[in-house]
């Protein structure tokens, strides 16, 4: 990555407020909107819209019946630090007439809500998530990617066609039935007598590493799961009516990564194994595939920003240091 410091003039006073006092924006196309009152972006916004949101805590919570894709500045006290954290204490919940709905770079203290088809969640940090809780009929492409999932996570029985790809998963995955995917990922939970992946059929767990050190409910209620080319803690089980297919079995925890408490999910060099044998030839967890894992934040990183404090012929001096990302 290469550093770069950009000095560039804003003509407008509105996107000084932006930075200064927390505006959040509605883009689409020629069109744009400020607000810092959540019910105004609520009314002003149209289907396809971009919901630009700066560092800040929202109380309120975001429901959504057309189809929005939301950006905020991240939730990584490393990406976010010049902007700070976008956070929402509340709720946020994609309904019916939102398919095709995004979200990036949110930490989220309540609960999301995915009852529209098509709905991509990416870099984000979130409590409690459930699909399908009020729709009637079947959720279907819900994609979470390089997500934080601290709490459980529910298909609900009408989850169809969900991919979870390197994310960091907490707590426990249960309720999922039709074409379910965790791939390149990392299931933390320690706690041998605590629920992992529960209630679970047609799901496939690949490419991923599984903390837990086994118990009878790591696969409680479970049937026709396939576990292919995964590294486990655990040892050894009896398949029973799952599939195992090429993994690793009892690998002490203390070997596998660079600093777990810390939250550096990287392999330990050591651990030579678990370079080469996920399904694609590359590393198991999520610094694995052509496109390991970022730091959580919307390109580009921001080092540091320098407003101005004052226009000059109606225009603002703004100095922004950033960081390219290499993707």
């Amino acid at each position: 990555m290469k550093r770069i410091t950009i000095l560039f003039l804003i003509a407008t006073y509105c996107v000084f407020n932006l930075y200064s006092q927390k505006v959040m924006v509605l883009q689409n196309g020629a069109k744009t909107y400020y607000s810092s009152k959540i019910a105004d972006i609520q009314t002003n916004l149209l289907s396809g819209d971009t919901l630009y949101i700066p560092g800040m805590v929202i109380i309120e919570s975001l429901s959504f019946d057309k189809t929005v894709h939301i950006i905020g500045a991240g939730y990584h006290p490393d990406s976010a630090i010049v902007t700070g954290n976008t956070r929402l204490s509340s709720i946020l919940s994609f309904n019916a007439g939102s398919e095709n709905s995004s979200a990036t770079g949110i930490y989220i203290d309540g609960a999301t809500y995915i009852n529209a088809n098509n709905i991509h969640i990416s870099r984000c940090n979130l409590g409690n998530t459930s699909i399908a809780n009020t729709s009637v009929n079947p959720v279907s492409q819900t994609l979470f990617s390089e997500c934080i999932l601290r709490s459980p996570t529910s298909g609900n029985d009408r989850s169809e066609n969900t991919l979870f790809r390197q994310c960091i998963l907490q707590d426990n995955v249960s309720n999922f039935r039709v074409n379910t995917l965790i791939e390149n990922c990392v299931l933390t939970q320690q706690d041998g007598y605590a629920s992992i992946l529960t209630s679970n059929i047609n799901l496939t767990l690949k490419n991923s590493i599984i903390c837990n050190p086994g118990s009878p409910y790591f696969l409680a209620s479970s049937a026709g799961l396939i576990f292919s080319n995964n590294l486990f803690v655990q040892g050894a089980f009896a398949p029973g009516t799952h599939s195992l297919i090429n993994n690793v079995f009892g690998v002490p925890f203390d070997n596998i990564f660079m600093n777990f408490a810390n939250g550096d999910y990287r392999l330990k060099p050591t651990l030579t194994q678990a370079f080469t044998m996920a399904t694609d030839g590359k590393q198991v967890g999520i610094f694995g595939t052509d496109y390991p894992f970022l730091v959580p934040t919307f390109a580009p990183r921001f080092i540091s920003i320098d407003n101005s404090d004052k226009l000059k012929d109606g225009k603002l001096s703004i100095k922004m240091n950033v960081e390219a990302r290499n993707r």
